[in-house]
């Protein structure tokens, strides 16, 4: 199972998604059993669905097959980060739904997300690095949303965040920051 997991990723990566999505879908028929947080095909299928869903966000030639292996992917991600990480890997999951949410345009969903993400980090107190991409992920779903205003207090948090972060991610918390307009 794990060895299709990787499979899937590698092959979605060289844009050859059909082979993707079969050999994903074969590994999750087998881990129909439950993996729990010992099994290593849990953790797999968390990483695959997070890279598969990484991949696929940033295409603009998606087609609705592959808009369908996005959301599974990053569903799975979710599911499985809860069986096999911590807060941290469960919230990062919340972000990465966030942004299939509006990759897929769906801005409604990517609001829940992006605020589960945000609840998340402010529950285990999380550090300037978590906040800043969960109020990053909030800017986007609220502004797709038409909340302008809810887009700008959560820019707002970013800016307030960005000199915060660690010196290794200042660069990419600025870009992040002016792509928020």
């Amino acid at each position: 199972m794990r060895a299709l997991a990787v499979a899937a990723s590698a092959l979605a990566g060289q844009r050859r998604t059909g082979e993707a999505r079969a050999l994903f879908e074969e590994a999750l028929d087998l881990a129909a059993y439950g993996p729990g947080a010992a099994d290593p095909a849990a953790r797999a299928l968390a990483v695959t669905g997070n890279n598969l869903a990484c991949a696929l966000e940033e295409r603009t030639d998606r087609a609705p097959e592959d808009d369908r292996l996005l959301e599974v992917a990053a569903r799975t991600a979710r599911l499985f980060w809860e069986v096999a990480g911590g807060w941290v890997e469960v919230e990062r999951a919340e972000y990465r739904l966030a942004m299939t949410c509006l990759a897929l345009g769906r801005p409604q969903d990517a609001v829940t997300h992006a605020a589960a993400c945000l609840a998340g980090c402010e529950a285990h107190q999380a550090g300037p690095d978590e906040l800043l991409f969960a109020h990053e992920a909030l800017a986007r779903a609220r502004r797709a949303a038409g909340d302008e205003a809810g887009a700008a207090a959560a820019r707002a948090q970013v800016a307030a965040l960005v000199e915060q972060v660690d010196p290794g991610l200042r660069e990419l918390a600025r870009e992040t920051l002016a792509k928020l307009g």
